[in-house]
Formats: structure tokens, C-alpha cells, sequence
């Protein structure tokens, strides 16, 4: 069972990320959110814990030159791409110029967005379940809140994740995380506004009991 926190901005929350046994932190980088920090912001936060936990470099429709830049960060071992102008084949050219793995975000706004995945399976490294922005939102994920779950066939799912590993993302917190693994039966959640006191504010708490039941709590099903 893995799990990715997300949004980080300050040292002590990534402390307790880590501390609490975090597969994953994620930083927001050059993208529309409170969260947002520019590549500088992010290479100071992370380099002490370079070697750590892998970081993940989380940015929107991001230019080959900017990806470039990520790359030189050396605690960055994923990039995660949101953005409806990410194609298999920038995937292809992350992986031929840079040591950075790819974990592709497919927003789902309806079951036909299947066929979405099916084209980064086996090209991406990961890929992960999002729910859609809110109309005229210019805002990429973290708003808290989840997609249909019962509008997707968990089953066409988890046999496409055993070619490339599918995670969910989009309204979790400590609270439904046990749900959603019953209903996905996935192995790999990301949570960012979830475990927050406010926007880029992390609750040691919640992060504690986020990865405690997403690891112990609940059904797989």
C-alpha cells in the first residue's frame, strides 16, 4: 500500500511525512494553486532530504525547458503531469532525456475517460485517478473534491494496473480513505487538501491517520 502526500510547502510537514512513513511527497511547482512554488522554492526544500523519500515534481501542461529544470533537482525522482496537452510521447522524451519517472493525472469526468489511461498504460510509469477541476476553475486538482467512484469499473481498472500501476486521487482525507479502498481495491493514494488545516498547511494528525488506515484500515475488495 502506497501512499503520496501532496501539496507540501513547509519543512516540518515534510518531517512528519516522512516520519510517519510517506511513500511519496509531491510538490507543486510553476502551476495555478495556494500551494505553488517556483523550482528555487522547491530545490531549497528538498535537498535535505535528497535520498529520503522520493519527491515528485507536480506541475500543469509544463514545457520540455522546464522539465529540463525539474530534472536537476536532485531529490526529484517522478514528475507528475496534469493537463489536457500531455501526450504519450512527451512521456517518451522524459524518459529519453531525463532520469525523471512520469506519473500521468487523467481527470475523470465520465467512464469514457478510459480511454485516456489505456493510452499511458505501459507508457507511464504510474498513473493516477483525479477528479476534474470545477467549472472555470484554472486550478489543476487539490480541490478537495472526489469523482464518482461508482461510475468506474474497478475491475477493467485493476487488470490495466497490473501493466502500470493505477493510483486514485481527488477528495480523499483519514475519513473515506478505508472506503475507497474497498471500492477501488487499488494499492497507491494521494492526498493533499485532505490532511490540511488550511491551504498549504499541513495537520500532523491527519497525516498520521491518513497513512495509518490507508496502510491498516478498511478492505481492499
Amino acid at each position: 500500500m502506497l501512499t503520496k502526500i501532496c501539496g507540501l510547502t513547509r519543512p516540518r510537514d515534510i518531517e512528519t511525512a516522512i516520519e510517519c512513513g510517506a511513500d511519496y511527497l509531491g510538490f507543486i511547482i510553476e502551476a495555478q494553486s495556494p500551494r505553488r512554488l517556483s523550482v528555487a522554492q522547491a530545490r531549497k526544500l528538498t535537498a535535505p532530504i535528497t535520498d529520503i523519500t522520493p519527491c515528485v515534481a507536480v506541475t500543469v501542461n509544463p514545457s520540455q525547458a522546464l522539465i529540463s529544470e525539474f530534472a536537476t533537482c536532485p531529490a526529484f525522482k517522478f514528475i507528475q503531469l496534469h493537463g489536457n496537452d500531455i501526450t504519450p510521447d512527451l512521456v517518451h522524451w522524459i524518459h529519453a532525456h531525463t532520469q525523471l519517472r512520469v506519473i500521468r493525472s487523467v481527470a475523470m469526468r465520465n467512464p469514457s475517460d478510459i480511454s485516456v489511461i489505456k493510452k499511458f498504460v505501459r507508457v507511464a510509469d504510474k498513473i493516477l485517478l483525479d477528479a476534474p477541476a470545477p467549472k472555470n476553475s484554472t486550478q489543476e486538482g487539490g480541490h478537495g473534491t472526489a469523482f464518482d467512484w461508482f461510475s468506474v469499473d474497478w475491475t477493467h481498472i485493476r487488470q490495466l494496473s497490473q501493466q502500470t500501476q493505477i493510483g486514485l486521487a481527488g477528495g480523499l482525507n483519514p475519513d473515506n480513505i478505508a472506503k475507497a479502498k474497498a471500492v477501488t481495491g487499488l494499492s497507491f493514494f494521494d492526498v493533499s487538501s485532505g490532511i490540511e488545516a488550511s491551504a498549504g498547511v499541513k495537520d500532523p494528525l491527519k497525516i498520521r491517520d491518513f497513512i495509518y488506515t490507508a496502510r491498516l484500515g478498511g478492505s481492499e475488495g
